[in-house]
């Protein structure tokens, strides 16, 4: 009887163990998730987009982090910009497939918190012919870059200064990639989108998107991080990274004039250009 015991309350542990197991592959935490950050000053929105095995979030350097989970704890692991290289834990209170709630301890001085998000859905049907973009530099450090991508994929890049490479190059996306940029695109709110969104401070870098559809024009431009909804925030920050995903080749017939002078691409070279803010 004992041995007979023993393999039933194991049983029933390991049983218990497998209904609180969260994995990587759990398919309800992929997607974007949003929510707010709370401050004395304002409320200002947040967002984590999971895939696969890596994670981006609203925070400086939070693109493509590495992250694992076990049971029901969130591992990420810092940017590799980080020396410290530090991994930043968060319990898992509950998810489902449009609610996310994670509890972050208190660590170094950091008081502990609750983050409930939300899962972004999709609110348009839109299909690009072409995507346009273009960012400005900023601190000496951000990259200035233009690029279009059509709808066979073809993308076509013009880095400026601070980036990397510089001058014209062409590529062409993996069609995963692409997809992935179309789901985004497909998030925007764009009964309410507006064509210019100004951060109250000063010092930030200014992106711009331009989307050809349908024979019309979707356009914004974005100064700094703050007006913008997330969805845009989260679309600008993923073309932002786009290039490193794409093999380039050098391509002397690609020039700056050719996206200051294309009538679709114009919008996303004037980065400069915002209309005065209204007192």
């Amino acid at each position: 009887m004992k041995p007979t015991m023993y393999l039933l309350v194991a049983g029933l542990f390991f049983a218990c163990q497998q209904q609180k197991q969260i994995t990587a592959e759990t398919t309800s935490l992929k997607g974007d998730w949003q929510g707010a950050i709370k401050n004395d000053f304002h409320a200002r929105s947040r967002f984590i987009s999971f895939e696969d095995s890596v994670c981006t979030n609203s925070q400086p350097w939070g693109n493509n982090l590495k992250y694992t989970i076990k049971n029901d704890t969130l591992f990420i692991q810092s940017a590799p910009q980080d020396k410290y290289q530090q991994k930043y834990q968060y319990t898992i209170l509950k998810l489902t497939n449009d609610s996310l709630v994670l509890f972050s301890d208190s660590t170094d001085g950091i008081p502990a918190e609750t983050i409930a998000l939300k899962k972004i859905e999709k609110k348009n049907t839109v299909k690009p012919s072409a995507i346009y973009f273009a960012s400005g530099a900023c601190f000496g450090t951000c990259p200035s870059m233009y690029f279009e991508i059509d709808s066979a994929r073809n993308f076509t890049f013009y880095g400026d200064r601070f980036a990397d490479p510089k001058g014209g190059s062409r590529g062409k996306l993996s069609a995963a990639e692409y997809e992935s940029i179309l789901n985004q695109i497909n998030k925007l709110p764009l009964d309410s989108l507006q064509e210019f969104y100004r951060a109250g401070y000063t010092d930030a870098q200014t992106r711009a998107v331009a989307i050809e559809a349908g024979g019309k024009l979707i356009k914004s431009t974005v100064y700094g991080s703050e007006k913008e909804p997330v969805e845009l925030s989260i679309l600008l920050n993923k073309l932002m990274h786009e290039y490193e995903h794409v093999s380039l080749k050098a391509d002397t017939t690609v020039t700056l004039d050719y996206f200051s002078k294309h009538p679709a691409a114009k919008p996303t070279t004037t980065l400069t250009t915002f209309p005065e803010p209204k007192n």
